[in-house]
């Protein structure tokens, strides 16, 4: 059982304690869509990256259906597994396993190539040089790094003129079981005009901007009040995780990792040069979300509609909309909604 199919078990909890949404504006149905969906705006598209390997694209004025890009498999414009994803103002990039994929907002084939380092996790077009996730062979401080390299195809990936710039901490095991935590864990890094955003939810309520060049613009590190998670919300998560086949089937490789704390937050963005953190903190059947300037200055707080304390929203904040799905359980089917950041 890989890790990314357990961190999608998670999502799993979402649609099983639903209560209907406040006030939230629905564009449409998404029936494409499953639990494990994550998905992405960029301005009148929406792209919604299933687990199976596809991307559907809908546009959201009017709201309606485009196309399917990628799909399994390993021809042109394929995936044997779920890429990473990065959109440009000029084209939607896609890569796994050393394989580069390039379309339209559209979803048309564009074009791919190959690079020779296929257990990078991401390598994205950065300007004159790429942005890469790499695992390391350093397992005493960190596994895992994002970096700037230089490549061509007659010299490579150039490592001498790396600019290292981020770490995730090395996963601890316990009785040689490797925690799993019942909260999605957001590091989703992007590119973002002329800047790098990396969030850390394990360091705060805390996110760094950096230039195309490895230097570092800012650091968002804003205070916030702990969590408390209740014992009866620890019970539910801990039958629900145990009520899945899948996760039964993982005992001997994982053992749950349960908190006393939400996580600072469940999301982070850079959108329009502010920085929006989507908090686990209610007000009635709203949830938090935190705004500062991309150089870190706190600006407001704000609310949107929620659904219960131990969801994990799929959602995403473009233009001060935050856009997130919601599973009627009338019609069974995933709807889009989308409220205004006030």
């Amino acid at each position: 059982m890989k890790k990314s199919k357990l961190i999608g078990l998670v999502i799993l909890l979402l649609s099983w304690a639903a209560v209907t949404p406040l006030s939230a504006r629905k564009l449409g149905n998404m029936p494409e869509l499953s639990h494990y969906s994550t998905f992405y705006v960029y301005k009148n598209r929406l792209f919604a990256m299933d687990p199976q390997v596809h991307v559907d694209i809908y546009s959201l004025k009017p709201f309606r259906y485009i196309k399917q890009a990628s799909r399994k498999g390993a021809g042109p414009g394929e995936s044997i597994r779920s890429p990473s994803i990065m959109i440009y103002p000029d084209y939607l990039y896609l890569y796994r396993l050393g394989k580069c994929m390039f379309f339209s907002h559209d979803g048309d084939y564009i074009k791919e190539y190959r690079i020779p380092k296929p257990h990078l996790h991401h390598f994205a077009p950065l300007g004159d040089n790429f942005f890469t996730h790499n695992i390391t062979n350093d397992k005493t401080a960190s596994n895992h790094e994002l970096s700037i390299c230089t490549y061509s195809k007659k010299e490579g990936i150039k490592h001498k003129k790396i600019v290292y710039i981020y770490v995730f901490p090395i996963q601890k095991k316990k009785d040689n079981k490797i925690p799993y935590s019942p909260f999605k864990k957001f590091v989703r890094y992007s590119i973002v005009e002329d800047k790098i955003f990396i969030p850390d939810p394990d360091r705060g309520m805390f996110a760094e901007i950096y230039d195309f060049n490895g230097n570092r613009l800012s650091r968002i590190n804003l205070d916030y009040e702990k969590i408390k998670i209740s014992e009866e919300n620890k019970k539910k998560i801990k039958d629900i995780l145990e009520s899945i086949q899948a996760y039964r089937d993982t005992v001997d490789m994982y053992y749950l990792d349960m908190p006393d704390y939400y996580p600072s937050y469940q999301y982070a963005t850079l959108d329009n040069g502010k920085v929006y953190f989507l908090t686990y903190y209610k007000k009635g059947q709203m949830r938090e979300i935190i705004i500062a300037d991309w150089k870190g200055k706190f600006i407001k707080r704000s609310y949107v509609p929620a659904l219960t304390d131990i969801e994990v929203v799929s959602c995403a904040i473009s233009n001060n909309k935050f856009y997130y799905i919601y599973e009627n359980e009338e019609t069974e089917e995933w709807e889009l909604h989308a409220e205004d950041i006030k």
